[in-house]
């Protein structure tokens, strides 16, 4: 609120003279603007990696957090403001014995976790007694030098990157390719699974692959016929393009009904496997988008 001012002046006759006193209140913006980074000799605390990284994963209200704002700053602070802050302090201004000693009975007055806190957020050596970590704290603040230590990636980071790995390993997953990226030929059952699945979308993928095995058990052989055509000029197309990229093509081997009905399983399989990808890769992208909202 304002500072609030009345002046009565003008109505003291009729009052009998009275005066109102004028009204100070407290102000929250005075308080910001009077609060200053020393000017210390070190680097600033956001500047060091594996500093800011401490700070970013502490929160605002931690007692750590708290106390060495107010040591550094002489007050708590707004909760908001305290990080970024703590980024800014680059050292002490008094940075001599007398200065730290001054400094170091500050912090001998907070317990034990709070001084562990602060510890791990400038990421200091753990051992020792509190007197031993708080000599570090005191020698570190005095002039912030750079370790050269780096800050672990973020979860984030990791998780981001995991997906894009397996996003890579989908993509060669179930891929029927020889080298050279000849495409192998596809069976006379996979041409009939491709032309009809689109009327089975709603259906979970292993429930699409059983309808469709029941599906072509109960085909006759006329109307298999047609697919039995488009997988001879598929295997014809397959065993040109592989003659020509140099590639030895073996003499066809009449193949058992079990046979068949195997190889027809396993490349139910891998189109199984390829639409489970993509359905995953639709689920990470949502997530990512989430996290990018966020």
């Amino acid at each position: 609120m304002a500072d609030a001012e009345v002046d009565a002046g003008s109505d003291t006759g009729a009052r009998g003279g009275r005066q109102r006193k004028k009204v100070e209140r407290y102000s929250a913006a005075e308080e910001s603007k009077e609060m200053s980074v020393p000017s210390g000799s070190g680097s600033a605390l956001g500047d060091i990696p594996i500093v800011e990284h401490g700070l970013k994963n502490a929160n605002n209200d931690d007692e750590g957090i708290k106390a060495l704002h107010r040591i550094l700053f002489g007050k708590v602070g707004t909760a908001s403001k305290r990080k970024a802050m703590l980024k800014q302090f680059n050292g002490f201004e008094d940075n001599s014995s007398e200065g730290l000693q001054k400094e170091s009975q500050k912090f001998d007055k907070l317990k034990g976790d709070v001084i562990q806190e602060i510890i791990e957020i400038l990421d200091l050596d753990k051992s020792g007694s509190k007197s031993d970590k708080v000599e570090r704290i005191v020698q570190f603040l005095g002039e912030p030098k750079d370790s050269g230590k780096q800050a672990p990636e973020s979860k984030k980071r990791k998780a981001s990157e995991t997906k894009a790995t397996g996003k890579a390993a989908k993509g060669t997953k179930g891929k029927k390719k020889e080298k050279g990226g000849i495409k192998r030929a596809t069976s006379a059952y996979m041409f009939f699974a491709n032309e009809r699945r689109p009327s089975l979308r709603g259906m979970s993928v292993p429930d699409q692959g059983r309808t469709l095995g029941q599906m072509w058990g109960e085909l006759d052989s006329k109307s298999k016929k047609k697919y039995e055509e488009m997988a001879k000029k598929d295997k014809i197309r397959y065993q040109n393009e592989l003659a020509a990229s140099g590639g030895e093509v073996s003499k066809p081997q009449k193949k058992s009904k079990k046979q068949k009905v195997e190889e027809e399983h396993e490349e139910e399989e891998e189109h199984e496997e390829e639409e489970n990808g993509a359905e995953e890769e639709g689920e990470e992208e949502g997530e990512e988008e989430e996290e990018e909202d966020e």
